[in-house]
């Protein structure tokens, strides 16, 4: 399985409900492909560097996940077909969670050797 990071903005007029649904509806689709989500964040309604479809404003979505490479192209028609995400970004993370954390764990192993 491959980590992957999606970043999208969904639309600020939303109710908290729906803005449910659509990540729910996100995730669905991750355990569709057998994915896993790792980590799912509502980073909350901020202020557009530009205008994007109208909106100056959006509600920012961040989920992380493992999937096969498949789960990309599902995703983004997804995405496409869904009127409350006005943009959206899927990022193949470098590491897995699993190690990321384990780097992390070992450098600060190092750090209180020093």
């Amino acid at each position: 399985m491959t980590s992957y990071e999606t970043l999208f903005i969904v639309r600020p007029d939303i109710d908290e409900e729906a803005l449910n649904t659509v990540v729910t509806r996100v995730e669905d689709v991750v355990k569709a492909t057998e994915g896993t989500i790792l980590d799912s964040e509502i980073w909350g309604k901020r202020r557009l560097a530009y205008e994007v479809k109208k909106y100056t404003e959006g509600i920012y979505v961040k989920v992380n996940f493992d999937a096969p490479p498949t789960v990309v192209g599902k995703l983004r028609e997804h995405f496409r077909f869904n009127e409350d995400v006005i943009r959206e970004l899927i990022v193949q993370q470098e590491y897995s969670q699993d190690e990321r954390r384990g780097a992390e764990k070992d450098a600060d192993a190092g750090d209180d050797e020093g």
